[in-house]
């Protein structure tokens, strides 16, 4: 219809998550299109209040002011003194007036309430990264002067300080819209206003500022007071909860979350520094303290691309997602994020670059890893360095590994401090530091003999078997140092590795709640196997190890240039590379090559002049066969040939002349693929080469004639045998007629 426009609708849904969505289309009717879209960019920005704590529903943190609402705090500007509660009345049950105040403005034993400890409210502002505490209805907004400036309490007048309106020297109420009428002399008639008095205190992170002190921001004509608090206590996580469920299954990427420093590659001349769940550490030096991933291009540009409090994870087809945002601006009123797209696998693995979307600006990587992994590991007993699976009751022993002491390195802290594990799985008995003795796993300095710190023992270690390899988690009584909620534990990842024998135990990382990992390659463990767990504990991802498929392509390599070595040996010879070549050329020929077949006819058959003494024909080289049937006696097999050739041709040594010249019949076919029957089976002849006669050779040059045997074409079955005389005693003159 010409004289009707296209229309289209297009309705958003609310979809929390990681994608940006795809629209989709749902109606179409004639000249009207309706298309639906769900995605989290038109979900609300929600908070939750409970008490003196606010949670944020896209950061999934709580930030809890309770610590600040211990006692009030007082701040002056000019001559007005404001008292400040957090969360608690701002003045005591004396200050006549603002008894139920979330903050008041002091004057005298009077207070003037900025706001209702009842009608608090608690919001994150995410521009800003700052939470708000508001407080509303408070007491009336004091009079302004009737061209709408305010009026300012308290004022001196004649010496006399006045809280309100007065009527003095004028005929209406009056007041000051300064401190001092003496000295300014700026006043204005009073006009009473319907409005309350509020206030905000904006809390913004300062990592400095334990508590920190409120300080006022703004005054608004007596009725509305801002202010503005530093203070450690909102600022964004330097670490977010690396264990979550979802769908019953449970993930724990702690083991990805590093406290002594971050994960870091190189891609197209950019190095990537990535650290989940909490800050990176060991990276560039322009790399924020509250960042995740960070940038270093070539030129030594840093870049952020994503904070740690912007955390979110997500799990979509058995795919690990987890995302930050928040890092540099891209244009547009965009800033950069990153998607991390973590799929299980054997090993721990490491980050790479997968692409980058220019359009959002995200930074898209993959990783390989078995933290993304949500299998619950089989849980076996140990006795003495014997592993049982109580399930599937197989065992085996660690053997000389399980009573030994090793020490393990590589804890170097950005401080400078450089820490030794001594590592004994049955426990500690003979160190060189005392109070190690009894633990399984010693936290040491090696030039402090005073310091040590168990960090595993024995009391309550679990020990896990999943794809061949072996877990030992071991608990601590020493308390958290950074959450002195939590006791430190520490974790071994054995390996196996068939190349060594005992191996030696490496630090890995400690992750933020005070979890010690190691990793150990070795080949005690190596008899673990598939077979010693239980199938039904969950699937089975099979793979190498990290350590084992660079042995694998170790040994690949070697093996590759070990063949090329032999190959270089044997071909060095131009003769024996021809001999190879003839062989490999031979096989790979399809077409079947031409023979000829010579035959004399009887000498004592009448001889007819216009007839060769010769019959030559053309066949098909039989196949090989096994046994005697499928061989030819008499016959001469060669390629096409010069009369000078036949001198070398190959004869039948070993039959006599009577046992060739007596084959009852021969049948030959048409030249392709002709074929020789016999009545009788032949035997297989031996042939050599014969050895020119002196005599012979004059007679080619010569052209001496030979006798001449009479054949008729025709005749296939001749009525007698027919007499065949052997080609080496043929005379000169005949080879001469062919």
């Amino acid at each position: 219809d010409r004289y009707m426009n296209y229309t289209s609708l297009i309705t958003f849904h609310c979809k929390r998550g990681v994608s940006m969505g795809t629209p989709k289309l749902i109606r179409t009717n004639d000249c009207d299109f309706v298309f639906e879209w769900e995605t989290p960019i038109v979900c609300p920005d929600e908070v939750k209040t409970q008490g003196c704590a606010v949670t944020d529903e896209q950061l999934l943190y709580s930030f809890n002011l309770t610590s600040l609402s211990t006692s009030t705090f007082k701040v002056t500007r000019d001559a007005r003194t404001y008292s400040i509660g957090v969360c608690t009345a701002a003045a005591g049950l004396g200050q006549e007036g603002c008894k139920d105040g979330g903050v008041c403005l002091l004057s005298g034993n009077k207070g003037a309430s900025f706001g209702r400890l009842a009608s608090m409210q608690l919001d994150y502002r995410h521009q800003d990264e700052a939470v708000i505490l508001s407080y509303v209805n408070g007491d009336p907004c004091p009079p302004e002067t009737d061209d709408g400036e305010p009026c300012v309490f308290p004022f001196i007048y004649k010496g006399k300080s006045y809280d309100e309106c007065v009527l003095e020297g004028r005929a209406k109420l009056w007041c000051s819209k300064t401190a001092n009428y003496d000295r300014d002399h700026e006043w204005g008639f009073c006009r009473q206003t319907n409005s309350y008095r509020m206030s905000a205190i904006i809390f913004t992170c300062d990592e400095s500022e334990d508590i920190g002190r409120p300080q006022v921001f703004s005054e608004d004509r007596g009725c509305e007071v801002t202010f503005e608090w530093k203070t450690k206590v909102v600022c964004p996580p330097k670490k977010m909860e690396c264990k979550f469920v979802q769908k019953h299954k449970t993930y724990d990427l702690r083991l990805l979350s590093s406290l002594t420093g971050s994960w870091d590659f190189v891609h197209e001349g950019n190095s990537y520094f990535i650290n989940l769940c909490q800050r990176v550490y060991k990276g560039p030096l322009d790399c924020s303290e509250r960042a995740s991933i960070c940038k270093k291009s070539a030129t030594g540009q840093v870049q952020v691309l994503g904070l740690v409090h912007t955390q979110k994870l997500e799990v979509i087809d058995e795919t690990v997602i987890v995302t930050y945002s928040k890092g540099y601006p891209c244009g547009g009123n965009k800033t950069a994020s990153s998607v991390i797209e973590l799929t299980c696998a054997k090993t721990v693995g490491r980050p790479a670059f997968k692409r980058f979307d220019s359009v959002s600006c995200t930074y898209y990587f993959y990783w390989y890893s078995r933290a993304a992994c949500a299998v619950r590991p089989q849980e076996v007993t140990m006795v003495n360095g014997t592993l049982t699976n109580p399930v599937t009751g197989k065992s085996f022993s660690l053997g000389e590994i399980y009573f030994k002491l090793f020490s393990a390195s590589g804890d170097m802290r950005t401080n400078g401090d450089n820490y030794l594990y001594e590592i004994q799985l049955s426990s500690i008995t003979s160190s060189s530091y005392p109070a190690c003795a009894g633990a399984n796993i010693c936290q040491v300095k090696p030039n402090d003999q005073h310091f040590s710190r168990k960090v595993g023992t024995s009391d309550m270690t679990k020990y896990y078997v999943q794809d061949g390899d072996l877990d030992v988690v071991f608990t601590s009584s020493s308390k958290c140092g950074k959450d002195k909620t939590k006791s430190v534990s520490s974790t071994i990842f054995f390996h196996c590795d068939p190349l060594v024998k005992d191996g030696i135990p490496e630090f890995s990382h400690e992750t933020a709640d005070c979890q010690y990992l190691f990793s150990w390659y070795t080949s005690a463990v190596c008899p673990l196997g598939v077979d010693f767990e239980d199938e039904s504990a969950g699937p089975e991802y099979k793979g190498l190890s990290e350590r084992s498929q660079a042995v694998g392509a170790v040994l690949s390599l070697l093996l590759v240039a070990l063949t090329g070595c032999l190959l270089a040996l044997l071909l060095h010879k131009k003769e024996r590379r021809e001999t190879v070549i003839n062989k490999l050329t031979s096989c790979c020929r399809r077409s079947s090559g031409v023979s000829y077949k010579y035959s004399k006819v009887s000498k004592e058959e009448e001889t007819d002049e216009n007839e060769t003494e010769w019959l030559m024909e053309e066949i098909q080289v039989p196949a090989p066969r096994l046994g005697k049937d499928g061989q030819e006696n008499g016959h001469i097999t060669t390629k096409a040939v010069k009369a000078e050739a036949l001198s070398s041709l190959h004869g039948d040594d070993q039959d006599s002349e009577d046992e060739v010249l007596t084959v009852p019949e021969v049948k030959v076919h048409s030249g392709r693929g002709a074929e020789v029957e016999s009545s009788q089976p032949l035997r297989n002849p031996q042939r050599k080469v014969l050895k020119e006669r002196e005599g012979e050779r004059l007679g080619l040059v010569r052209g001496e004639k030979a006798r001449k045997g009479k054949f008729r074409p025709g005749q296939r079955k001749p009525t007698a045998p027919a007499k065949l005389v052997s080609f080496h005693d043929d005379s000169d003159e005949d080879l001469l007629h062919i």
